[in-house]
């Protein structure tokens, strides 16, 4: 299981001690991934796309 590019991206939580995050791919799926792995998403904010 993965993200792929284009997709919308959730944090919807994370451990006290910061590692792993819960989140939400698209509407509907929702996995664990560590903040070493959560390193590697780029991340576009969606307000800035509605400003284009």
């Amino acid at each position: 299981m993965g993200i792929r590019k284009g997709r919308t991206v959730q944090v919807m939580r994370k451990a006290p001690g910061g590692d792993p995050f819960e989140v939400r791919v698209g509407s509907t799926t929702e996995i664990a991934i560590r903040k070493s792995e959560a390193a590697l998403v780029e991340i576009t904010d969606v307000s800035d796309l509605k400003k284009s």
